[in-house]
């Protein structure tokens, strides 16, 4: 073991010269932080903060997907954007991939907010295709100075004809009590909800 060697160098540095011991104290203390404690690592998940509501009867299905994130964001660490560099975190992970805990959650929360159940998750069945469809692309999910933000391309279609009825990139933004991350996947989740919102709103005033 590590810890085992360390004891055995000390006893060498009692019985060396000054420079000797110079050197062997250095490989003593290399040792010694060698049998620290590898640090945990975190893995966190999205979650909806919609409230469910009951089922209304609406008549209009509605699909999600595919869901789409750049591809420096498409990796199991949780990676930060600053400027043209990223802090990629070995330590805080995601627990699944980002693209489907995304989706997962723009299910949920646009199921509570419609007061619908007739949601499905791309891709689909054949005997379940969706009356409208809605496609995502998160073009950045990052935390800047005291705030986190989320950068979107999004469009709501008609999913037989392939008609489009709306298409937009949209940026929000959520305050940050502070820098760690459970804060941070906290309003990452608060930043769907906003985005969910918007887009319920649209197929309220489009289809319903």
């Amino acid at each position: 073991m590590l810890c085992g060697k360390a004891m055995v160098v000390k006893s060498v540095v009692k019985n060396s010269s000054k420079n000797m011991n110079n050197v062997l104290i250095l490989a003593l203390l290399s040792t010694l932080l060698g049998c620290g404690v590898t640090p945990h690592t975190q893995h966190y998940v999205l979650d909806s903060q919609a409230v469910a509501a009951a089922d209304n009867g609406n008549p209009v299905s509605l699909g999600v997907g595919p869901v789409l994130v750049a591809d420096y964001l498409d990796r199991v660490q949780i990676t930060l954007k600053n400027g043209s560099s990223l802090e990629l975190d070995e330590f805080h992970r995601w627990g699944e991939p980002l693209s489907a805990g995304i989706a997962r959650v723009m299910v949920e929360e646009l199921s509570a907010q419609l007061g619908s159940g007739k949601l499905v998750r791309f891709p689909w069945r054949a005997d379940e295709i969706p009356d409208l469809r809605i496609k995502l692309l998160v073009l950045e999910l990052n935390r800047r100075h005291n705030s986190a933000l989320l950068k979107v391309a999004w469009s709501l279609a008609e999913t037989r004809s392939g008609e489009e009825l709306h298409r937009r990139i949209e940026v929000y933004r959520q305050p940050l009590a502070d820098q760690d991350y459970d804060t941070l996947v906290t309003a990452y989740s608060q930043l769907l909800h906003q985005l969910a919102t918007q887009i319920s709103s649209i197929i309220r005033q489009t289809a319903l």
